[in-house]
């Protein structure tokens, strides 16, 4: 009978022990989104929500302001929003007209020939990495690079090798009017401005949720020794 009681224990501590891991060591603080990572050839990208601080690249946000100037030469302009998210190039404001890449995606040589005024390439997202869409617009002469989804996908923190260009991806949400007015033959001005750092949070929800995880796993080894005491002394 104690051998019986002694297994049940052993099974209950390994039970135990593999919940507390599970739920509090390997998942986000509580009310954070989970990290999923997406392989390709040349890149792992971190996916997150653009409400969301967890995450294993920086988290750098982009406070977008947009003016509109019609055929008419009228003007109209939005509020300024945190809704962008800078890469991990350069961390610094840039300023100018939007120009849609040609080709749209920006993976090969950007035919977009610019020479009077400071201008944003407008990069249509996917089709090869997010440091290939920006050499391309480097060498375009572009001030810097957008980056926008065309579906559903969360914004990122893209993986930018060159260190002296800012670079900041916008949800489709915010995307999608842009679009509509530069189809409408409407010019777009954009201002990026440098916004919340977010990674340090991160580190801080972090090093809370171990600490958390530590006290879940020593309550439960504690509750499992004294049930094995018990049943040992019940035999």
């Amino acid at each position: 009978m104690f051998e019986m009681h002694q297994s049940f224990a052993k099974s209950l501590l390994s039970i135990l022990l593999y919940t507390a891991l599970t739920t509090s060591v390997f998942a986000p603080p509580y009310g954070y989104d989970s990290v999923n990572l997406l392989p390709n050839s040349t890149i792992k990208t971190a996916i997150i929500h653009t409400d969301s601080k967890y995450d294993v690249w920086p988290v750098i946000t982009a406070w977008i302001n947009v003016s509109y100037v019609g055929t008419d030469g009228l003007q109209n302009t939005t509020a300024m929003r945190e809704v962008g998210r800078f890469g991990t190039g350069l961390i610094g404001s840039f300023q100018g007209w939007l120009h849609r890449s040609v080709p749209i995606d920006g993976c090969t040589q950007i035919l977009n020939n610019v020479q009077d005024h400071p201008w944003i390439a407008f990069v249509k997202r996917g089709g090869c990495t997010f440091s290939n869409k920006a050499k391309w617009s480097i060498q375009a002469g572009a001030n810097g690079m957008i980056v926008y989804s065309y579906n559903e996908k969360p914004v990122v923190t893209m993986d930018i090798e060159e260190s002296s260009f800012s670079t900041a991806m916008l949800p489709l949400d915010y995307a999608t009017p842009i679009n509509v007015a530069l189809d409408d033959d409407i010019d777009v001005w954009m201002s990026v401005t440098v916004g919340r750092n977010l990674t340090v949070n991160n580190a801080v929800n972090t090093a809370h949720n171990s600490r958390k995880s530590i006290t879940v796993l020593l309550i439960c080894l504690c509750l499992t020794l004294r049930a094995c005491k018990e049943m040992e002394w019940h035999s």
